[in-house]
């Protein structure tokens, strides 16, 4: 999307959109990114009865992931093609 914007120079936001998705950036490494999944997971593991729960929704431990990584990031353009 940005090539077709014609955008060169700049920051574009990228928003994952969603109250429990979050978006990063880093080293596209498996295990650095087999460590951050492990990461969120440890502080905010699946299944714990989270009082969230409560509401009837179980995906308490996705909200806290979603805070620990953020929903969105924002990135530098530098003479896009």
């Amino acid at each position: 999307m940005v090539v077709e914007s014609g955008i060169k120079e700049g920051f574009v936001l990228v928003s994952a959109m969603h109250i429990t998705a979050g978006v990063y950036i880093n080293d596209w490494e498996s295990g650095l990114l087999s460590d951050i999944d492990e990461w969120v997971e440890k502080l905010a593991p699946q299944g714990p009865d989270y009082k969230h729960h409560n509401t009837g929704e179980t995906n308490g431990d996705a909200h806290l992931k979603r805070i620990l990584i953020n929903h969105q990031v924002t990135v530098p353009i530098t003479e896009a093609n």
